[in-house]
């Protein structure tokens, strides 16, 4: 069986187990702001993003859920799914961006080796 999860928490009072999520459907207005990312320490990038999404997923009971979703909780289930789907933040940027954050983890790699 292929699973895949995620735990979303909005620090808002949303807190979501999902496993095998997908997203069903994009809408609302495309906004650009900067995220950060566990995966990237110290970094934060542009992303544009939809507002809304209507999401899928499995809870940890076995149980199908779907909702839709706005604002912070929209974008937090995007940039979670990239995760699973092989995407970061990194990926959104520009070449020459790229190299900048490649050069900086690589130097913050060094330092804690």
């Amino acid at each position: 069986i292929s699973r895949q999860f995620f735990v979303l928490d909005d620090r808002q009072g949303l807190r979501l187990t999902c496993f095998n999520p997908k997203i069903d459907s994009y809408s609302g207005v495309r906004t650009e702001i900067e995220e950060g990312c566990l995966s990237i320490p110290g970094q934060f990038m542009s992303v544009d993003r939809l507002s809304e999404i209507d999401a899928s997923w499995t809870d940890e009971n076995g149980i199908e859920q779907s909702q839709h979703l706005t604002g912070l909780a929209a974008r937090i289930f995007q940039h979670e799914l990239d995760h699973l789907l092989g995407t970061t933040i990194v990926d959104y940027q520009t070449r020459m961006r790229r190299n900048i954050v490649k050069r900086k983890m690589e130097r913050l790699q060094r330092r804690l080796s």
